[in-house]
């Protein structure tokens, strides 16, 4: 036992990661999926997580306003460029 302590392959790992690792647990706090250990409070850290895990974007409205704002620019560039 004490053998194995004295190799590498004994040893516990650190808690160091690489960097893709630290950009993949990133990704899942900005989304969500893992607890933010950045927000001190309980409260406040479920109710963030909550709102990021729900954070959408609506593919419609946003082409609705592209057009509208496109239409705008051709039709009257006079009064855009006001």
């Amino acid at each position: 036992m004490a053998d194995l302590k004295a190799t590498l392959c004994g040893e516990l790992p650190q808690n160091e990661f690489s960097p893709q690792t630290e950009q993949l647990i990133a990704l899942l706090e900005r989304r969500g999926i893992v607890e933010d250990p950045s927000i001190v409070n309980e409260k406040a850290r479920q109710a963030e997580q909550a709102l990021r895990r729900n954070m959408y974007h609506n593919t419609q409205m946003m082409l609705k306003h592209y057009r509208d704002i496109v239409w705008a620019l051709e039709c009257f560039p006079e009064q855009v460029a006001e």
